[in-house]
């Protein structure tokens, strides 16, 4: 018996099953091909292969094999259909849609308040902020930029040394000086110069004997102790010794009355 050859060259893999069709050697065939045009009214989905965003606003899908119809479900979705945990509205900001989605995400303005600040003392600070997304602007002369905002009186460049630079604030405060040494007396005056700063609190102590008989006088250029420029009394408890002082750029002198006193020094400025 002959063999019946039919015009056409499909195949069951190229018909949707399950229809039948003739062609070639094939009459009255039943296609192969997955049809899944009906899958919206359905409410079904079918999972897509592989899905890739483009960076460029598009999801590109790869669908499996199969006929596919157009449609949506009561649920407004249509057959197609590829998961990312992370797509989620969380996950982007309230004022932006993504796919006709709005996120969720908070979104904070220019110089939004931190909530904390934290330093540990080695040059290191932390800052917490609300959690959420940050709008551009521009803020202290940085247009473009995310910006927070912590308020600090503290924070300004005389409350920082001359020279230092402590976040971006270079300091333009004075720098305390100190010098100190041992003094032997010309006469009834101890001289102090070579000093790099004018001194503005001076401490002298004369030791009698032991450190628990010294004698000390201050300066501090308003007021002089002990009270009338008098030492404490000597280590026999009936002297006393009246002292002047001269306090000028790069020293300062010390005379008393009766002898001349050795003394160790302090000076600040």
């Amino acid at each position: 018996m002959g063999q019946i050859f039919i015009p056409g060259d499909a195949v069951p893999g190229d018909v949707a099953a399950p229809k039948k069709f003739s062609a070639g050697t094939n009459y009255q065939t039943a296609g192969t091909l997955p049809d899944r045009r009906g899958n919206p009214a359905a409410g079904q989905y079918i999972t897509a292969v592989s899905a890739r965003a483009d960076s460029g606003g598009n999801i590109v899908m790869e669908p499996p094999l199969g006929v596919y119809g157009p449609g949506k479900n009561t649920g407004g979705f249509g057959t197609l259909i590829a998961n990312d945990p992370n797509f989620v509205p969380a996950n982007w900001p309230s004022n932006k849609t993504m796919f006709g989605t709005p996120g969720t995400m908070p979104t904070y303005p220019l110089g939004t308040n931190i909530t904390n600040a934290w330093a540990d003392g080695q040059g290191n600070m932390s800052f917490g902020f609300p959690v959420g997304a940050y709008l551009q602007g521009g803020g202290f002369g940085n247009p473009g930029t995310t910006e927070l905002h912590n308020f600090d009186p503290s924070h300004k460049a005389s409350n920082i040394l001359k020279g230092v630079t402590l976040l971006g604030i270079t300091g333009n405060g004075s720098t305390a000086a100190f010098a100190s040494g041992y003094s032997d007396p010309v006469g009834t005056t101890n001289v102090v110069n070579g000093l790099s700063f004018t001194p503005t609190l001076i401490v002298v102590e004369v030791v009698m004997g032991a450190w628990d008989n010294t004698i000390r006088a201050v300066w501090n250029g308003r007021t002089q102790w002990p009270t009338a420029n008098t030492f404490s009394s000597w280590m026999d408890g009936t002297r006393h010794i009246t002292v002047s002082w001269s306090v000028y750029a790069g020293g300062f002198s010390v005379v008393a009355s009766g002898n001349g006193n050795s003394f160790y020094w302090f000076a600040w400025g």
